[in-house]
């Protein structure tokens, strides 16, 4: 953390996404014996992302829902907790222009970046 300038009193936070949703398909209905019935194939896919962060040294959880993952909406959540260091993975929504943009230093653990596991 030294490395990217971050002290001790910094405020830093370990985060992650979580999709929290519903798929819904009507499968089965009641009819008539011997009647066909024409049923049309309702596929719904309705998604909010949950934004979690975590201080492990001051034991506490912040919190945002998103619409997506993508760098347009995380950005701002983080731009309003102004925060000095975040933890995150290495997924391309959490390195990209918008995220590097903001105050906070980002820093990426070596195992999120699809390294091979130790010991193999």
């Amino acid at each position: 953390m030294k490395a990217v300038g971050l002290d001790k009193g910094d405020e830093i936070y370990f985060f992650d996404e979580m999709r929290l949703g519903r798929r819904g398909q009507v499968r089965r209905r009641w009819g008539l014996v011997g009647v066909p019935l024409v049923q049309k194939v309702q596929m719904i896919y309705d998604w909010k992302y949950l934004l979690l962060g975590v201080d492990p040294v001051e034991c506490t959880l912040r919190w945002a829902w998103a619409d997506s993952m993508k760098q347009a909406e995380l950005a701002p959540v983080l731009k309003d907790w102004d925060l000095d260091g975040v933890i995150w993975d290495g997924a391309s929504s959490h390195l990209g222009g918008d995220v590097k943009a903001l105050p906070a230093s980002v820093i990426v653990p070596p195992m999120s970046r699809k390294s091979p596991p130790l010991g193999r």
